[in-house]
């Protein structure tokens, strides 16, 4: 007979702070949001947190993880941060787009959500990538608005973020046709010879 130790209630969740998100309202400072501008090619960035990216205007190409995307109006990547890319737009083009950050603990508060349905989680070595319809790419740049705006540090400006990046998700994996952001990668390689 063996005697093993019964969790006390106030022992931690397995994932330590999960439940808090939702019974105790424990939520992280996390969620920022930029807009860029570049007209040259970028040195290799290490991202260091969950990231999306949306293109607003200009062509050009995104090198990730050494996997190259075209971008155009209506690109939106979404990056871990085991990804590394750079951006070289094409000559003459200036690329602006937005970029929207969630930390960790951010990320694992949107995670828990009982209203975000996800039948598998992936950790794709490859970004997911979509292109959205302009209709989409309206309401992503609303919401990409929404976060940079935002600008005050209280607790309402904080679930308002995550709403916004649950937004943002929710686009991206609505324009997905499977769920490996390779399939999605593949199709958009075929409509750009030469990737």
């Amino acid at each position: 007979m063996t005697n093993q130790k019964k969790p006390a209630s106030s022992d931690p969740p397995v994932i330590f702070g999960m439940t808090d998100y939702f019974k105790k309202g424990v939520l992280p400072l996390a969620v920022t949001g930029a807009v860029k501008t570049i007209s040259k090619d970028t040195p290799r960035i290490q991202n260091e947190d969950g990231m999306i990216m949306l293109i607003h205007s200009g062509t050009g190409t995104i090198f990730v993880n050494h996997e190259k995307h075209r971008l155009r109006r209506g690109s939106i990547l979404c990056m871990g941060p085991f990804h590394n890319y750079s951006i070289s737009p094409d000559t003459g083009a200036t690329i602006e787009y937005s970029e929207a950050h969630i930390n960790s603990g951010a990320y694992m508060y949107l995670l828990s959500c009982p209203y975000l349905k996800v039948s598998r989680m992936l950790v794709p070595s490859p970004p997911a990538v979509a292109r959205l319809s302009e209709k989409d790419m309206v309401q992503a740049e609303l919401t990409m608005t929404g976060i940079r705006e935002n600008a005050d540090n209280s607790y309402y400006k904080n679930k308002l973020d995550y709403l916004y990046m649950m937004e943002l998700y929710g686009i991206l994996m609505s324009k997905m046709h499977d769920t490996s952001p390779l399939h999605v990668t593949q199709e958009l390689s075929a409509d750009h010879p030469g990737q």
